[in-house]
């Protein structure tokens, strides 16, 4: 028995929704079948198996749906095409979602990039505040030594007019 269900609705796909329906044909074990989104609020699920199998996923489709998903109707027609197996249906869904993740590695990347960068100016700022402290521990150290030899003076002075 073949079925194609037309899933509509304002949030049906970016929620899981075709691995949802995946994993539940693969609980009825069902070996041909394929969840597909087709437009930006539809999701096509077509399947093959015994009647039975069939009945299962008919009910569950009715009935149950991923957490954030927002389903206007449900719609369950008998089907006359090819159903695709299982295996080659999550191959498909494999490459699709490796497509959209393309983009956003590439981006991450020249995001990276710019965040080294940066860290790079950061780093050699770093440096130059470093050797500036430096130099001020320095001066501050010539500053102290001379003051501490005229007070060692001054001192040596006084004691010389008192007599000791």
């Amino acid at each position: 028995m073949k079925i194609k269900a037309l899933i509509t609705g304002p949030m049906v796909q970016g929620v899981g929704y075709r691995i949802f329906l995946m994993h539940q044909a693969i609980i009825e074990g069902i070996e041909r079948f394929s969840a597909l989104n087709v437009s930006d609020n539809a999701v096509v699920v077509l399947a093959e198996a015994e009647e039975d199998k069939i009945s299962n996923l008919k009910e569950f489709l009715l009935t149950h749906r991923p957490e954030h998903a927002q389903v206007s109707e449900v719609r369950i027609e008998d089907f006359k095409g090819l159903v695709m197996t299982l295996q080659e249906a999550t191959a498909l869904s494999t490459v699709e979602q490796m497509d959209k993740a393309i983009p956003i590695l590439i981006s991450m990347n020249e995001r990276m990039g710019r965040m080294d960068e940066k860290m790079d100016r950061m780093l050699e700022k770093q440096d130059e505040t470093v050797d500036q402290v430096r130099g001020l521990r320095e001066d501050l150290g010539t500053i102290h030594a001379g003051r501490m030899e005229r007070m060692e003076r001054d001192i040596a002075e006084i004691k010389a007019k008192i007599g000791l």
